[in-house]
Formats: structure tokens, C-alpha cells, sequence
């Protein structure tokens, strides 16, 4: 096919429309904080408003002073809709769970309608916990969330967390401004992942539909129906235009990923993609698998698919190590946000390649380490939102119920019914156990934490230091090396932490290392400390 000036062909290609009409409800914050910016909120909703009536309906409930109202049912007419956001009123303050659930209860119910809420908010509700509890009930009764963070002090994080993705979360600026082409493809998009425009996948005939994205514009248009294919040739046109992502619809996800699982050899082997191209390509199934499973603890775990990505990470990390090729470039393409599931497929990347730099070279082996590291907060997906979201600054209670869970994360695997080796339990159950005893949940100590366990803690305590978490910005490597071998010292297995320094070694980090390892240092060594735990294989 063509791919020069396909935009402006679009009469013989299909345009990428959801084929449910829209029903969305705008949330409006009407408390004292948003006084300064409700003519802001006004405009910004007014013309959103307009865009969404021309493929469904639009409701508005403001939340305030007066209340929780319903200002608007679902309705395509203008006129109503304008009147009703003619006469917010901002002053005092009012629940926004009761507003999340008039919302979901009264206006969103209807079947045969992709079902939206877009929040417009401070991100300061008056219980955080409570509007998280509301938010994710409705997403059991398939709502989905946007969120436009409003005002200079507006608590991104949170509504971030509030989002159905991070990416449905948007700024509103203090003149109104507000990018509702970017929003309006939000609305379509939740049939739609994103994937490497340079898949060598898509040079054969796919099994899906593939769509693109012109920047600025809020459509996605076809560019490969099922059975085509892109050749070399126009992926790199595609480059030359500044196309660097497709997308397949939701429901193809199942044909993409076994496609991916059949292909795998061949974009490892393909010498064409850069190392970080492949990366980024097994990095972004990581990250769609994981954000899945975290996103919705109520939701049946798919143990087979984080299996199967599990191995993908493996194969990828025994790459490098063939090309002999320096771990430290995992950080390029790894993602520092403060999401439970980029960290845990980070978590996953450097826990392997410690694995494989330390010998450690069967199947039986690695892919019940892989998956464990995967899974490995899995538990998390069950705390609180206000708890996640201050994991450095917590209370006594809530460091208690947050100390819960690696045992949290066993059950949810259990429950799954899905049988899996022994071995993948224990990254999940050990990865904040320290050797000195002074960690949680069992308080194991020295010889009795398992040769997983004490690669889980090093690779997560590395993946956290040097990402962003709230309250404090990421460490640099260096950084991150130098807190964990002078002031974790007693905590994490010298040997090993060791081996991940030299694993990672960039220019400057391996003088970090005292003369004759870190277990001299402390007295220590792995050896001596592990004498009676089996070897890391499972039958």
C-alpha cells in the first residue's frame, strides 16, 4: 500500500470511530477552591460538550456547595446543556464519591454505550479514599475515567490514579484552554493500544486492523486491514513523517499478543531494530499486561498472558547478555512514572539480568523468577489510594495494613486457580525481607530467605530508588548504588548486590566497590549465608 499522503485519502480509508455511541457525564468541582477557575471550567466544558454531542450525549452533575445536582441528564441538545453550565455555583465543599455515584447509578447505566466520566477537579476531594472506593465501583459497571486536573496546585498524581490510564489525564490552563481534540481521541480510545510503528510484525499479513494517529488530530484513521502488511520500506516512511506509534483495537489484543508469542524469535533476531528498539517493544506488552492486572483488583487474573510476557522479558534479557552487551542500557527504555505496573515490569528486567549475569541459565529456573518479579506488588492493587500515593510518609496504621502486602499478592495468585511452580510465590512473599531480620512480612532472616528473594529485594529497591515516587524525585545511578551499599549494607546479600553493580557497571559506578567485594566490607557472603537452601531451580 501507499503510504505517502495517506491522510489526505481518507475517503478510501475508514475512519477508526467507535461504533457505540457516546454517553459521558462532566463532573464538575464546584467547591470553594475552584472559584477562581470556574469560568475557565465553563468554556473548556462547553466546547468539549459540543464535540461529544455529535456522537452521543452529555450529561453534567456539579458537586459543591450546593450539593451533589444534577444540572443536566444525558441529552445531544445544546441548548441544555449550556444553560446547565451557565449555572454552576462554586462554595464549600461536598463529597465527590456521591457525585462519582449519581453519576454511575443515574445517568450511566444504560447498555449498548461506551460509558464515560470526565472529572474536572483540584484532585482534593474531601476523602480521597472514599472517591477511590466510588471510582473503582463504577469501573466494575464498565465506566471509564478522564480526568482534567484544574487550577496551578491540582493534585495531578491523584487524578491520575483516578484516570483509566495515565494518559487520560489532562491540565486545564487559566484561560480555558484545553486540548479536546487530545480528549476527544481519549474517548475513542479505549478499544485502542499503542504499539511501535517499527513492529517487524506488521511486515507480514496481520491478523487485526492497524490505525494511525496525525498529531493534533482526535481521530484515528485505518492504514492496514486484516490480511495487509507494511513493508520496510513504508515503515520508514512512516519514520520520515513522525509516525511512531500504531494502534490495534481492544478487542484484537488477544490476536496481537499471540502473534507477538509466534514472532518473538524473529524481532529478537531481526538486525534491523536497534537493541532498544527491541526493548521498547517487549517493554510496552509488559506494561499493557501489567496495567491490566493492577489496574482492577476485582478482576480475574490472566496468569497465562503475565506467563507468557514473563518469558518474553527472559529472552530479551539473554539478548544482551549474548551481545554482551552493557545492562545499564535497560534504563533507556525502562519508564520511572510512579506506576505499580511500569515498576514491576522494571522490577522484572533487573532482577533477570542479575539472574542471568550471576549464571543462573535454566528455564525451570528464570521463569518462575521472571513471573514472581512481575507479580511481585501485586498485593499493592488492594491498598488504599491515599496509602499508595504516600508511601514514604505513612502513619503507623497505615504502614501496618501497607506491611500486608507480599502476603496480599500470594492470596490473589492462589485465588487465580491457575497453577503455577512454587517458586514464582517466593519473589512475591520475600521481596521486602532483609538479611539483618528487619524486614516484613515474616521477619526472615540471614540463611532463611531464598536465593529469589534476595534478588527481588535488590532489583526492586534499585527500580524505586530511581524512579520518581511521591515526595521525592529519582535518584541517578550513581546515587542509587551509593544508598544501597552504605546504607543498606546489612540488608540486602552482599554477593548479589555485588554481581548487580557489575552487572550495571557504567563509567564510574564500580569504584563504588570496595577491594574484594561488599561481602568483605561487611563480613559477609553469600556462601556462608545461604549453607541448606536448595539451589534456585523448580521442577
Amino acid at each position: 500500500m501507499k503510504i505517502k499522503g495517506f491522510w489526505t485519502n481518507l475517503g478510501q480509508e475508514e475512519a477508526a470511530r467507535t461504533t457505540l455511541p457516546l454517553h459521558v457525564v462532566l463532573l464538575i468541582d464546584c467547591s470553594g477552591s475552584m472559584k477562581a477557575h470556574l469560568e475557565a471550567i465553563r468554556q473548556a466544558a462547553s466546547r468539549l460538550a459540543d464535540q461529544i454531542r455529535e456522537r452521543g450525549q452529555v450529561g453534567v452533575v456539579s458537586f459543591g456547595g450546593n450539593g451533589v445536582q444534577i444540572l443536566s441528564k444525558l441529552t445531544d441538545n445544546g441548548r441544555t446543556l449550556r444553560k446547565a453550565l451557565a449555572s454552576l455555583k462554586v462554595g464549600g465543599a461536598s463529597p465527590m464519591g456521591a457525585a462519582i455515584s449519581l453519576a454511575d447509578e443515574e445517568m450511566l447505566r444504560e447498555e449498548g454505550a461506551m460509558r464515560i466520566i470526565v472529572l474536572f477537579s483540584d484532585g482534593k476531594p474531601t476523602n480521597s479514599d472514599a472517591a477511590m472506593s466510588y471510582v473503582n465501583r463504577a469501573r466494575e459497571h464498565g465506566v471509564r475515567f478522564i480526568t482534567v486536573g484544574v487550577g496551578p496546585k491540582a493534585d495531578l498524581d491523584f487524578l491520575k490514579g483516578m484516570a483509566s490510564h495515565p494518559e487520560d489525564c489532562h491540565s486545564l490552563s487559566p484561560k480555558g484552554g484545553l486540548d479536546v481534540q487530545e480528549i476527544m481521541a481519549d474517548l475513542s480510545q479505549k478499544e485502542y493500544l499503542p504499539l511501535s510503528a517499527q513492529n517487524p510484525l506488521f511486515q507480514e499479513p496481520v491478523e487485526f486492523s492497524l490505525y494511525a494517529k496525525k498529531a493534533g488530530e482526535g481521530r484515528y484513521s485505518l492504514l492496514l486491514s486484516e490480511g495487509q502488511c507494511l513493508g520496510e520500506e513504508e515503515q520508514k516512511q512512516l519514520e520520515a513523517q513522525g509516525i511512531h506509534t500504531l494502534y490495534i483495537r481492544g478487542k484484537d489484543r488477544g490476536r496481537y499478543e499471540r502473534g507477538l508469542e509466534r514472532g518473538i524469535d524473529r524481532i529478537l533476531s531481526d538486525r534491523r531494530l536497534t537493541l532498544e528498539k527491541k526493548g521498547e517493544i517487549i517493554y510496552e506488552n509488559a506494561s499493557h499486561a501489567l496495567m491490566e492486572a493492577f489496574q482492577d483488583p476485582n478482576q480475574a487474573l490472566e496468569v497465562e498472558r503475565l506467563g507468557n510476557v514473563s518469558g518474553q522479558v527472559l529472552r530479551f534479557i539473554s539478548l544482551m547478555l549474548s551481545e554482551r552487551r552493557n545492562f545499564q542500557g535497560l534504563n533507556g527504555y525502562l519508564s520511572h512514572d510512579v506506576s505499580l505496573w511500569t515498576h514491576s515490569a522494571n522490577v522484572c528486567a533487573y532482577g533477570l539480568a542479575l539472574a542471568q549475569f550471576l549464571g543462573w541459565d535454566h528455564f525451570d529456573t528464570l521463569y518462575p523468577l521472571g513471573m514472581g518479579l512481575l507479580l511481585h506488588d501485586l498485593g499493592k492493587s488492594r491498598l488504599p489510594w491515599t496509602v499508595r500515593r504516600k508511601s514514604n510518609s505513612l502513619g503507623l496504621k497505615a504502614w501496618v495494613v501497607t506491611k500486608r502486602h507480599p502476603v496480599w499478592g500470594a492470596n490473589a495468585l492462589q485465588e487465580s486457580l491457575t497453577p503455577v511452580p512454587d517458586g514464582v510465590y517466593i519473589p512475591i512473599e520475600q521481596h521486602h525481607e532483609k538479611l539483618d531480620g528487619s524486614g516484613y512480612p515474616r521477619g526472615l532472616k540471614g540463611r532463611e530467605i531464598h536465593h529469589f528473594g534476595r534478588v527481588a529485594a535488590i532489583a526492586d529497591t534499585y527500580a524505586l530508588l530511581t524512579s520518581e515516587q511521591p515526595g521525592r524525585s529519582a535518584m541517578t545511578h550513581a546515587e542509587a548504588i551509593r544508598q544501597m551499599t552504605e546504607g543498606m549494607g546489612q540488608q540486602l546479600d552482599p554477593d548479589y548486590l555485588d554481581a548487580f553493580i557489575r552487572c550495571l557497571d557504567t563509567e564510574g559506578s564500580e569504584h563504588l566497590l570496595p577491594q574484594g567485594g561488599l561481602s568483605e566490607r561487611f563480613g559477609t557472603s553469600t556462601s556462608s549465608l545461604t549453607t541448606g537452601i536448595p539451589s534456585p531451580t523448580f521442577g
